[in-house]
């Protein structure tokens, strides 16, 4: 990589002679003179780029943790498939799975939810500001999904709700391609501590090939499956190339020249 033979991206695949496993590191203060302390368990093979909901229990040797990511299997690699996307994803799609990390065994168990086990996805997200439970909410629950038809990897045409007490899904499907979905929390910083965790909306950036053209959509978080509740028209002169990563902020950035 540093004599520019080859890319970041060509070295991102499995390895089989190398371990798979999960680092959790010790957060907050440390006192003096002790080491910040960390564990390694041992996973089943895979590649991961993103997280989503997670929740701690107990503490020290009691500790449990419990959180979703999106996994891709043994077989991913950076080809740049059909030159339309970052990795070989028709036939290494990411799927959402469970994971539960108990300090005590050191053992780490993967489920896959049989509502997402058949949809290619990427990007889950959840609402904000229930990362961190605040001690009036419960944990995170709901985990919104960039995902392909069941059973079919690409392109990414829904955006799905998963609930993952339920285990049940509901979803909206495009006449298009959609992007991240980006979860505004209607109360703003308020929904740390008030109103139900999905309420607010879904924004996704998406593109219509059949027209060349992209739309920005607002979607109930609530009833995902109604479809848009507003559609932000770009037009045809304005297509935005395909993008990866958005995110809710709770304030308005002017910038003192807002021509383009």
């Amino acid at each position: 990589i540093m004599q520019g033979k080859t890319s970041p991206g060509e070295s991102m695949k499995y390895y089989k002679d190398s371990k798979s496993g999960m680092i959790f590191v010790q957060r907050g203060n440390v006192q003096a003179g002790k080491e910040r302390s960390f564990i390694f368990m041992e996973a089943e093979p895979c590649h991961i780029f993103h997280f989503c909901n997670a929740e701690q229990t107990g503490s020290g040797n009691d500790t449990v943790i419990r959180f979703g990511a999106v996994c891709l299997p043994k077989s991913f690699n950076m080809e740049w498939q059909y030159k339309g996307f970052l990795s070989n994803t028709s036939d290494a799609p990411g799927v959402y799975h469970d994971y539960i990390a108990d300090f005590m065994t050191r053992k780490l168990i993967r489920t896959c939810p049989a509502p997402v086990a058949d949809r290619s996805c990427e990007f889950p997200t959840i609402n904000p500001y229930r990362h961190v439970p605040a001690k009036s909410s419960s944990a995170p629950r709901f985990v919104y999904l960039m995902s392909g038809q069941k059973g079919i990897p690409l392109p990414f045409t829904d955006i799905v709700k998963y609930d993952t007490i339920s285990e049940t899904t509901v979803a909206w499907h495009s006449d298009g391609v959609v992007g991240e979905p980006v979860f505004f929390p209607r109360l703003g910083n308020a929904s740390t501590f008030y109103g139900d965790e999905d309420d607010g909306w879904i924004i996704t950036q998406f593109y219509r090939p059949s027209k060349h053209e992209t739309e920005f959509l607002v979607l109930d978080a609530k009833r995902i499956q109604d479809g848009p509740v507003c559609r932000l028209k770009m037009g045809t002169e304005k297509h935005i190339p395909y993008s990866f990563h958005g995110t809710f902020c709770p304030y308005v950035f002017k910038h003192p020249s807002p021509s383009l």
